[in-house]
């Protein structure tokens, strides 16, 4: 039984390195200058497919504690709406890969 848990746990810790991955090259396109850039449907998608595999192989609180932004930083004051948005973006996608990162963290120990 022992041993079935710990590959559970290499398991979800694999998948979710997966999603986190995924993440990371979402927040490197979300980042640059250019909001043309922005894969705001991908980028939605993947927030679905953690939020899918926190629930399906943790529980609901993993889910809430993802979509916490708290502690991410604060999302800078904008001179444009464009720019505003953009910022925005940036600063929830990166609140959650954040957060998925802490989430990996915590179960590896």
């Amino acid at each position: 039984a022992v041993i079935a848990a710990l590959v559970d746990k290499r398991k979800v810790r694999e998948i979710l390195g997966h999603l986190l991955s995924e993440g990371q090259a979402f927040l490197a396109t979300f980042a640059k200058d250019d909001p043309a850039l922005l894969p705001a449907k991908e980028a939605e998608d993947w927030v679905a497919r953690v939020e899918a595999a926190l629930l399906q192989y943790l529980d609901f609180s993993y889910v809430a504690r993802f979509r916490n932004p708290a502690g991410q930083g604060e999302i800078p004051e904008m001179a444009s709406i464009e720019q505003n948005t953009h910022r925005r973006a940036v600063a929830w996608l990166r609140a959650r890969v954040m957060r998925l990162h802490e989430i990996l963290d915590k179960l590896a120990q």
